[in-house]
């Protein structure tokens, strides 16, 4: 089985995902959830760009 975690959050945070398997930010998504999941079905490509860079951890 396959670990995806979706951050839906406005700024980058600080966590540890140890065990997971991808990693996706919604941002703050609102009302447009079914965008995230349109995306997670496939039913549009999973590309972008972050605007800030997500360290892998803060030290």
């Amino acid at each position: 089985m396959k670990c995806l975690v979706v951050l839906v959050t406005g700024h980058p945070l600080i966590e540890q995902y140890l065990r997971i398997d991808a990693l996706a930010v919604a941002w703050l998504s609102g009302t447009e959830g079914q965008g995230v999941a349109d995306v997670l079905f496939g039913n549009h490509p999973f590309n972008g760009k972050l605007p800030r860079t997500w360290l892998k951890s803060a030290a």
